[in-house]
């Protein structure tokens, strides 16, 4: 009697391909011309983080495209002064492209973005967690990671001068300071087996005024 074999579905992977910082006040809209989005390929998404310095605490990320490809909003951390927004869609053609990212009125000061690609993902999260405004200089979020997945995990604070930052349980990938006042720092990693209520921190050089801090989890596909 022939049973089959069980089919076998490749883990999640992440890889962080880009970040960049626009200094100018009373932006409504900023482009990042040529962001490296990594190897093309059917199972890829990108992953776009928004920082930013509203200074008005009803801005909002309109919308955001990767070469003309629209993205959707996965989870915001809003306030006046620290705005960490995370965006995702798939998007399998091109290694680069313009990263082109909308507001509903005039951020006060200075935006940054972060890229990842991720491959062989689910095409939903499979769980967020968010901590708003603090003035702690070592914040955290708990998340759970599934068997195969990934995570990615973003703060952004606001204060002068910007602060450096170390991560713990997960990697970091990219430290910016995008002006004298802010920093947003990044980490990610994929996970062979489930992380069940996994404490991610980020502890700064010294308290900011204020810092917010994003965590997505995904599922392999």
């Amino acid at each position: 009697m022939f049973l089959g074999t069980a089919a076998v579905f490749p883990d999640a992977t992440v890889v962080f391909t880009a970040s960049a910082q626009n200094a100018t006040d009373d932006l409504t809209s900023v482009t990042f011309s040529s962001q490296a989005l990594g190897v093309a390929d059917a199972a890829r998404q990108i992953v776009v983080i928004v920082g930013a310095i509203p200074q008005a605490g009803d801005r909002t990320v309109s919308n955001v495209t990767v070469g003309g490809t629209s993205l959707s909003e996965i989870e915001t951390n809003q306030s006046v002064y620290s705005f960490v927004s995370f965006w995702s869609g798939a998007k399998a053609s091109g290694t680069s492209g313009d990263v082109v990212i909308n507001f509903s009125g005039t951020m006060g000061q200075s935006v940054d973005c972060a890229v990842f690609a991720i491959y062989n993902a689910d095409s939903s999260e499979y769980a967020t967690a968010k901590l708003a405004n603090t003035a702690s200089a070592t914040i955290a979020t708990t998340i759970t990671i599934p068997e195969g997945g990934i995570c990615i995990s973003a703060c952004s604070h606001s204060d002068d001068p910007a602060r450096s930052s170390s991560w713990t349980n997960l990697t970091e990938r990219y430290d910016t300071i995008y002006d004298v006042y802010s920093t947003q720092t990044g980490a990610s990693d994929a996970f062979e087996s489930t992380q069940t209520n996994r404490v991610i921190t980020t502890t700064f050089s010294a308290a900011p005024d204020n810092a917010g801090m994003v965590t997505v989890s995904w599922d392999k596909a």
